[in-house]
């Protein structure tokens, strides 16, 4: 009987029972099946456990710290002195030794008022009825102010504000940081910068990362070839990790160093991930991300 595809799982290609080879050996770092729709999440299961047994056994144990995507989420109950037209001052900016944080993000800014959200305008000739308002701020990003409308009256009324924040270098034509040196970004645009990811699976929330023999290199060298490698290093396919995160190396001859992730990549068995590669460039001990507390 002619081989056919029976049964495929991690290791071994099994063919009809009655054909002369029964099982062949195959190679589980290269194999990949022709046709997805044949892998199981046990065949990615197992791949990714044998991947764990190699990293633990030799890898590196790391702190990922994960790049903020937008800022902390802050709410405020508002309250109002005067007459109309009403404003609300907001936030202002400290001194160089009393800093302010939580600088407003001017388009996240909403308010409600006993829940019902009222409209922000772009303009302050736009303001008109008695739901809208306008989020005046400063020049050099000094105060963030809000005015509202001339029909707006807050009396026996609760006004809840909610607005995400951002640092006071955040540059709104950019979306990014106008210093990237900054202590309190670092870099980011975003208060604090990173976030620390705790890994639940793992004692003290670590994760694994181990780094690929480029045997190739070592053997040019061995003739005399000075080669600037750039090792590769791969990790479990969770938690995710981007090239806008860096990893903090906590075990081995490379501990307390930092390195920022680069050329991230996934590997797969047909379309089930089962490992991370990418490459780790050191950051200089010079770096504000060095001033990011290990949480």
């Amino acid at each position: 009987m002619p081989a056919k595809y029976g049964q495929q799982f991690i290791g071994q290609i099994r063919f009809g029972d009655s054909d002369p080879v029964a099982k062949k050996q195959v190679s589980t770092e290269y194999f990949t099946p022709r046709n997805p729709s044949f892998v199981t999440e046990q065949m990615a299961k197992e791949m990714r456990r044998r991947l764990r047994m190699a990293i633990t056994q030799w890898g590196m144990k790391g702190i990922l710290y994960v790049r903020k995507t937008k800022g902390n989420t802050l709410t405020r109950e508002l309250s109002f002195t005067g007459s109309s037209p009403y404003s609300y001052a907001l936030w202002q900016r400290g001194t160089e030794s009393i800093p302010s944080p939580n600088h407003p993000d001017s388009r996240s800014i909403q308010i409600t008022v006993n829940g019902i959200r009222m409209t922000q305008v772009r303009k302050r000739s736009e303001l008109s009825g008695t739901f809208s308002f306008y989020v005046l701020e400063a020049d050099d990003s000094s105060s963030v102010e809000i005015i509202f409308s001339n029909g707006f009256t807050p009396t026996g009324k609760k006004v809840v504000c909610t607005y995400e924040t951002i640092c006071i270098c955040f540059d709104y034509t950019t979306g990014q940081s106008q210093r990237p040196d900054c202590e309190v970004c670092f870099g980011t645009g975003l208060e604090g910068g990173y976030t620390r990811f705790f890994n639940v699976d793992e004692k003290d929330g670590i994760i694994w990362v181990r780094r690929r023999q480029n045997l190739s290199s070592k053997d040019l060298e061995m003739f005399g070839y000075n080669l600037k490698d750039r090792p590769q290093f791969y990790s479990l396919p969770e938690p995710r990790i981007s090239n806008t995160d860096f990893i903090e190396i906590v075990s081995s001859d490379f501990a307390g160093k930092r390195y920022h992730v680069k050329n991230m990549d996934f590997h797969y068995i047909g379309d089930k991930p089962t490992s991370q590669w990418f490459n780790l460039n050191e950051v200089q001990t010079n770096d504000p991300i060095y001033k990011v507390k290990q949480l």
